[in-house]
């Protein structure tokens, strides 16, 4: 009773542990989510700042002009040169343009040769068309001031307007577009009062024209940002991204990815978007060699021009304008989403607490069992060492009794004391029997019994076996039934370990057998060929033994219900006859007899050398 009421209380706990474990994990996959979110939201913003920083830093830094427009292509080109030798991506830069004011206020495109070392005077491609009207019009005199505010300064590409972009533009606004180039724009100014120039006034500069660098699509898509998506989504643990660059001009179509083809479901339901040309519009060029990118919290940066002054505002810097083809960085998990990843893990995480508990369910479950098992065994015990005292205190009293009548010379005749000899005779070998189930029980527990499996004739091990219970037989006056097979060949076994379990069947016969008063025993022993094993088969005419204890029978301590107080035995001969019969390779089964009495078998592998 006190064992269910554990068990109850063991399965409550769990089931309450279950719950919390349940709730628990449910509140780690929200808190995973998020932090798997604010981890990609922060590499896609370092992927961006990256990108801007390989592709416009090197450009900028290294042909901003800052003492106006060059009589030649000699400083041009001397700065090329200097590429060459420091630029991380050489091939970056596919052609250099120099855009110079015309008399007439137009702008004239020279494309620089580093192999004649000059300039070459180009016609404006038909993808620059717009970007021709616009630096056209930003050389146009300054507006009227307004009277309701300062006056307006010569503003770059139509006044007050930002400077061009790739493709875009609020409403009301006029920006240049660049179709089926990446360009960088770097204007060329000259500080007033260092000498004369034709353009308006930026600010105390002079525009004096303009550096296009026309950048190689290739090397990006095939070096830089390889790169950058191995350094900022590298594969750790559960962050395992997919990463596409997609081009938005037109149709969109993407130029770069990773981890598989991207499809047009994948396209519309990216787990985190970055606009990348957006990106190098909000990346700030300061001082000469230094950037400023989107602040520590991957913001975009400050509006208030005291704190971050705009682009071709005061001298801390030159503009630039990069010109795209309205890129677009994508990324998504492996998983499908991270939705998707955040389920697998939770769904892995409730199996790995969930086996847990039933690892613990488990464990105590069998803790319990083991407890109860304990008891019984313990009990069986109890029952073991009662029986066998109960059984030695017999024999030894009627030792004891037949030594004293002797001694006192209670029987002088020869007749009498054959016969106190022979109870004697008997009850020491009743003890001896005791004494041998005893300590072969201990032997094959410990696994220190050994056999000696030979090949051996099975009529003279059922002939000993039936010789040493000679006594037995003769007192219950047992009628003896032996058949055997006239092709029998040797079997393989211990012939004294056979023999004692074939002792115990032929006791038990003995003991439980008897119908009206009679014991008959029937020992036959046949040979089946196609198995090539022997079995020898024990069957009496009793009443077999109770459904209730055959899943018991052979368990070492246990006594059939059918044994009574006066039926001697402790509970270990068909314990023992299975446990030899194991050791030799062959097994004991029980059937019940067509007459409704007991039928143990013996199944003994026949010896090898036979079939040869």
């Amino acid at each position: 009773m006190l064992s269910r009421l554990w068990l109850v209380f063991l399965l409550v706990a769990l089931a309450v542990l279950a719950g919390l474990q349940y709730q628990w994990i449910g509140q780690v996959s929200v808190a995973e989510r998020q932090r798997l979110e604010a981890g990609l939201r922060d590499s896609s913003t370092r992927f961006a700042q990256d990108l801007s920083e390989e592709i416009l830093r090197p450009v900028v830094r290294t042909f901003d002009m800052r003492d106006g427009a060059p009589q030649d292509a000699g400083p041009i080109l001397s700065r090329y040169e200097q590429w060459t030798l420091s630029a991380p991506y050489t091939h970056l830069l596919r052609t250099l343009y120099f855009v110079r004011p015309e008399s007439d206020d137009g702008v004239e495109l020279l494309r620089v040769d580093p192999q004649k070392q000059e300039f070459e005077p180009v016609q404006w491609p038909q993808e620059l068309a717009e970007l021709k009207d616009a630096l056209t019009r930003e050389l146009q005199p300054p507006e009227r001031p307004r009277q309701d505010g300062p006056p307006s300064r010569g503003r770059p590409y139509g006044g007050g307007e930002d400077p061009p972009r790739g493709g875009r533009g609020g409403p009301g606004s006029r920006r240049a577009r660049v179709e089926g180039m990446l360009a960088v724009l770097i204007p060329i100014d000259r500080p007033r009062g260092r000498g004369p120039g034709p353009g308006p006034d930026f600010g105390g500069r002079t525009r004096e024209g303009w550096l296009l660098a026309e950048l190689d699509d290739g090397t990006i898509t095939k070096e830089i940002l390889p790169e950058l998506a191995a350094r900022r989504f590298p594969v750790v643990g559960d962050q395992d991204y997919r990463v596409a660059v997609v081009a938005m001009s037109g149709e969109p179509h993407t130029i770069f990815t990773t981890g598989g083809a991207w499809t047009d479901a994948d396209l519309e339901t990216p787990d985190h978007a970055v606009d990348l040309d957006r990106a190098f519009d909000l990346l700030e060029y300061q001082g000469r060699f230094g950037f400023r990118g989107f602040g520590a919290r991957g913001g975009p940066p400050a509006t208030d021009a005291a704190a971050a002054p705009r682009r071709g505002g005061p001298p801390g810097g030159p503009r630039f304008t990069f010109f795209g083809q309205n890129w677009r960085l994508m990324v998504k998990h492996q998983a499908g989403s991270l939705e998707s990843a955040v389920q697998q893990l939770r769904r892995r995480d409730l199996a790995i607490s969930f086996g847990i508990l039933v690892v613990l369910g488990i464990s105590a479950g069998t803790a319990v069992v083991s407890g109860q098992r304990a008891r019984t065994l313990g009990k069986l015990q109890m029952e073991f060492a009662a029986g066998v005292s109960h059984e030695l205190r017999t024999p030894l009293t009627v030792i004891q009794s037949a030594a004293h009548n002797l001694r006192a010379g209670v029987v002088h005749d020869k007749e009498g004391i054959a016969e106190y000899a022979t109870i004697v005779q008997s009850e020491a070998r009743r003890l001896s029997d005791m004494v041998e189930h005893v300590m072969t029980y201990a032997e094959t527990q410990s696994g220190r019994k050994r056999y000696d499996i030979a090949p051996i004739d099975a009529v003279d091990v059922v002939e000993r076996a039936v010789r040493h219970t000679e006594l037995i037989l003769r007192d219950s006056n047992v009628t003896l039934n032996r058949s055997f097979d006239p092709e029998l060949p040797p079997v393989m076994a211990d012939a004294s370990a056979l023999t004692q379990c074939l002792q115990n069947l032929l006791s038990n016969a003995v003991k439980y057998g008897q119908q009206n008063g009679i014991v008959e025993v029937d020992v036959d022993v046949q040979f089946d060929r196609n198995a090539r094993k022997v079995r020898i088969a024990v069957t009496d005419r009793g009443d077999g033994v109770p459904e209730a204890d055959i899943p018991h029978l052979f368990e070492a301590f246990h006594r059939g219900s059918n044994a009574t107080t006066h039926t001697p035995g402790n509970g270990l001969g068909l314990h023992l006859v299975r446990k030899i019969m194991e050791a030799q390779h062959g097994t004991v089964t029980y059937a019940r007899a067509n007459e409704g009495g007991a039928c143990f078998t013996l199944t003994i592998p026949a010896a090898d050398s036979f079939f040869l």
